[in-house]
């Protein structure tokens, strides 16, 4: 037996030849055809069941005897019918079930049909996918009712995204978790990631590898976590680096904020205490600890502990000094 399809285009598809009965009498591929031959629509669609005594019986009667010089499977419906037995061929309604990849072209095509239907399966299910041509979404994701997902972002591996979710255009998020109410901004890189309830991400974020954001915490533009975990409600809205970091509730990081986890040799942790502030472009070198309701000064490199509720400023005294600039445009016109 083998599986059939009755095709508008079977270019490139073996033809199905019928005798008189409605047996399958040969299949003639498309570089061996006829004109007539090849006006046949019904094609092989590549799936056979034989018998296993009468294939291995006369498999050996197989010859390249072809414009391609091949071995062809097909020659068996042939080589069974003149040994007085007959083949039968199951025509399947929907040819897309069974198509053939040898392009990259047609492969394409049959990646748009499959992840077209997971689009109106989940449309059907609730959730909004504005231009769904745009979008991908792998066979695996579960994505809850009332999210909406915007052009061009991609959903992929064995993501789950619960409900009332927004997730941005142009974002991609990979084998993350991501629970109900969560937004996930334009441009933002999600991978092997969890989101709790509410935690806002991006735009233009990227949460790399292995992070826990718990609910409601807020992760800004051009901001990057790595093996991070950032505790309920805190910030880090604007340009950080956060690796290998435990970050408290409540916690602010400031802008241009970066862990110096990597010494050249190995990843060092920091840990931020709940409450923390950590003022704008501060430079934490791990290993480090900064106690809970502490703060740092802008602008400091913090190498040592931290105590709770201390302040920690780590940066030279600034210097003016009154006439210096005007007494050099002086010198520079002699």
């Amino acid at each position: 037996m083998l599986l059939t399809a009755r095709m508008a285009d079977p270019t490139g598809y073996g033809r199905v030849i019928r005798n008189d009965r409605g047996h399958v009498a040969a299949v003639v591929e498309q570089k061996a055809g006829t004109p007539e031959q090849l006006a046949i629509r019904e094609a092989n669609m590549g799936i056979y069941c034989y018998r296993a005594d009468l294939f291995w019986k006369h498999v050996d009667e197989i010859r390249p005897e072809n414009p391609a010089h091949e071995y062809y499977l097909t020659d068996m419906v042939e080589i069974l019918n003149r040994a007085g037995h007959h083949v039968e061929a199951l025509e399947i309604d929907d040819e897309r079930e069974a198509l053939g990849i040898n392009t990259r072209l047609e492969l394409a095509e049959v990646d748009r049909l499959l992840r077209g239907r997971k689009l109106r399966e989940l449309m059907l299910e609730g959730v909004t996918i504005e231009k769904p041509e745009t979008v991908t979404v792998d066979a695996g994701v579960r994505i809850g009712m009332d999210t909406v997902i915007e052009p061009f972002a991609q959903i992929l591996g064995r993501t789950t995204i619960g409900e009332n979710c927004r997730i941005g255009a142009c974002s991609i998020v990979q084998d993350s978790e991501i629970a109900d109410e969560v937004e996930i901004g334009a441009f933002t890189i999600v991978g092997t990631s969890r989101l709790e309830r509410g935690v806002h991400a991006g735009p233009f974020a990227r949460l790399r590898m292995e992070n826990h954001v718990e609910e409601g915490a807020h992760i800004g533009n051009f901001v990057e976590l790595k093996k991070t975990r950032m505790g309920a409600n805190a910030k880090a809205n604007h340009l950080a680096y956060l690796g290998d970091s435990q970050i408290g509730a409540r916690v602010n990081i400031g802008a241009g904020t970066i862990t110096c986890n990597y010494d050249g040799f190995h990843k060092h942790p920091t840990k931020i205490g709940e409450g923390a502030f950590i003022g704008s472009n501060s430079t934490l070198v791990a290993p480090i600890e900064i106690g809970d309701g502490a703060y740092v000064g802008a602008g400091s490199v913090v190498t040592d502990p931290v105590p709770a509720d201390a302040l920690a400023i780590g940066r030279g005294r600034q210097v003016v000094k009154e006439d210096w600039a005007r007494k050099r445009r002086a010198l520079g016109k002699k």
